[in-house]
């Protein structure tokens, strides 16, 4: 979707709950294989390689959302640490990424095969040196370590876990979710501004799927919710409808049409922001 004037940060992420101590115990969940976790590191590495201003916030987001995904994660990112000569390249956000998860994973076998890296001679320059750096501490950053936060780039809403992306400046602000369909559940756009705006304005420019638009204010609680109908993308800007908050606001959050109320999402809501996202809106402009 389109702002016409805002800050586009996307968000969504899911959570699972915890069972009560008397409950019966959960199906514990299936370990990832080799090809899905390739499959997330490939993901995450793209996202921060297409976000240079912003880079570190997509460190963190992919290094919260990596290190909780178990042992099958684990295993995986040790092997490739183990395969750091075998290409040629030094490609530094995947060990930025690498390392970084390992050190928030911890553990004898982690930090074993970040020792094994960091005195590789056929290593990356790269590689060896966020190996070095994770082994003493100085990575990765604190904000990817916080367990209070909501993951990654996400927002929490009424107990539900959102992922997003990130706008934080006009050009992304003004592309939002145009021409990239409707997003999957529990994922979505936040939009952030560098203050609070006395009214934000949305419209459906480029869109191709009804979107629900949550207007959050500055004390990050919820003042308006609308779902925005797409339009025939060939209709003139002057007859786009505008979807407006009722107050002021500094925040819109962009989610799929029907997923506010799927999700139990209301007015007056608070929203919390994870670290990563904390990071990014202090350089909204």
């Amino acid at each position: 979707m389109m702002a016409q004037w805002a800050v586009i940060v996307v968000v969504a992420a899911a959570i699972a709950a915890r069972a009560v101590a008397d409950a019966p115990p959960a199906a514990s969940q299936p370990e990832l294989t080799a090809a899905e976790c390739e499959q997330l590191l490939n993901t995450a590495i793209g996202q921060v390689e297409a976000h240079h201003a912003i880079a570190e916030t997509y460190i963190v987001a992919a290094i919260q959302s990596l290190s909780a995904n178990g042992p099958g994660m684990r295993k995986y990112l040790i092997s490739v640490t183990q395969k750091a000569g075998d290409k040629p390249g030094n490609v530094w956000p995947k060990w930025a990424v690498v390392c970084g998860t390992l050190g928030a994973m911890g553990g004898d076998d982690a930090r074993a095969a970040l020792r094994v890296l960091a005195d590789n001679p056929i290593a990356p320059e790269h590689a060896r040196d966020f190996a070095k750096r994770t082994l003493a501490g100085k990575w990765p950053p604190a904000a990817a370590t916080q367990p209070d936060k909501p993951p990654g780039t996400s927002v929490r809403i009424s107990r539900q876990t959102i992922t997003v992306s990130l706008a934080i400046d006009g050009p992304s602000r003004t592309t939002g979710l145009a021409g990239k369909g409707r997003p999957a559940e529990q994922t979505g756009m936040l939009f952030v501004f560098p203050g609070v705006q006395g009214g934000l304005g949305f419209w459906m420019k480029g869109c191709t799927a009804d979107l629900d638009v949550a207007f959050i204010g500055a004390d990050r609680r919820i003042v308006t919710i609308h779902t925005m109908k797409a339009e025939p993308l060939d209709r003139q800007a002057g007859l786009l409808a505008v979807y407006r908050s009722s107050g002021p606001a500094q925040y819109a959050l962009e989610l799929g049409a029907g997923e506010c109320k799927r999700l139990g999402i209301r007015v007056g809501d608070a929203v919390e922001f994870s670290a990563a996202v904390e990071q990014a809106a202090k350089r909204a402009k």
